[in-house]
């Protein structure tokens, strides 16, 4: 922005940033800006703290870690991670709530995922087959879900990738 003739001033820090372009320069300053940045990559980037594959990620961590939720806060996020290779089926794939619009996926070991304001086009789209699968790969949060006095590890699903499909599955 330092750079264009079109920005007056550009100032700023880490946690600050201020510019002022005349309202008569804005266009200019939009076309010269998509010009120079037109070989850039703007797709969106999660930093994750840890990858799993769902047949091997242990319950107790996503407790510990849920466990922690004291801790994270304005200068300490909640650490992300992901999660490869999860199988939907018909027997680990439900939909909840009144709405309808609450998804839930219980892996082998145990351990929930929760995907809460789902839409209609995203429950369709996560549905296995009536034999078959949808395979995803999710990012998402550790959580505690607290229930009959009893704590169960749990992960809020930020969002997913569907990475395949298959009518059957042994």
């Amino acid at each position: 922005m330092q750079e264009s003739p079109y920005v007056i001033f550009a100032q700023g820090h880490n946690s600050a940033f201020g510019c002022a372009i005349a309202d008569k320069d804005i266009k200019a300053f939009i076309q010269e800006s998509d010009e120079r940045l037109k070989d850039n990559e703007f797709s969106p980037v999660d930093k994750v703290d840890f990858i799993f594959d769902a047949s091997s990620l242990n319950p107790l961590i996503v407790l510990d870690l849920g466990k922690l939720n004291y801790i994270w806060g304005q200068e300490i996020n909640k650490p992300k991670l992901v999660i490869k290779r999860i199988a939907i089926t018909s027997n680990n794939f439900a939909v909840m709530g009144s709405k309808k619009d609450t998804i839930k996926i219980t892996l082998p070991t145990g351990l929930t995922l929760i995907k809460f304001g789902s839409s209609a086009e995203e429950v369709a789209a996560l549905t296995p087959p009536a034999a078959g699968c949808v395979f995803l790969t999710v990012l998402g949060t550790c959580n505690v879900n607290n229930f009959n006095n009893q704590e169960n590890p749990q992960i809020m699903i930020d969002t997913y990738e569907i990475v395949g499909r298959q009518d059957y599955y042994f």
